[in-house]
């Protein structure tokens, strides 16, 4: 098993999101960070992508080829559903924290996930990420 983090400026994504909130869009990291996942997993993403929100999982299957706005509509309706789907195969696990001071340095990778991407956003939002990714090994 190995991990690697890296810190990222997401300056440029504030800036989209703030763009679209002017025209009545709504955008947030979870939003980027799912699409950015499932683009990452590729043709490896056959076994879907499980969300860790509100201390459970919700699954959402390959690239849609939706919009980022009805992909968001989608994760949403899920989650509200109160469906808990940790149970269920995946390909890899998302995680998106919002962080003040404390982020957590290693996290353990979940049970029949072969990859888990952690994306901890600072509380400011603008000045940067620190993202960190576990993989194991099949």
């Amino acid at each position: 098993m190995f991990s690697f983090s890296a810190s990222v400026n997401l300056a440029a994504l504030c800036r989209l999101a703030a763009d679209a909130a002017r025209v009545g869009l709504d955008i947030t990291f979870e939003d980027a960070a799912a699409r950015s996942a499932l683009a990452a997993l590729g043709a490896d993403a056959a076994g879907g992508l499980a969300i860790e929100a509100e201390g459970r999982q919700i699954r959402i299957a390959t690239a849609t080829g939706l919009s980022i706005g009805a992909e968001r509509q989608l994760r949403l309706a899920a989650l509200a559903s109160g469906a808990d789907l940790s149970g269920q195969p995946a390909q890899a696990s998302l995680l998106v924290l919002h962080a003040a001071r404390v982020t957590p340095s290693a996290l353990p990778l979940l049970p029949s996930r072969m990859l888990r991407f952690v994306l901890v956003v600072t509380a400011t939002g603008n000045r940067g990420t620190r993202s960190s990714v576990r993989m194991r090994k099949g």
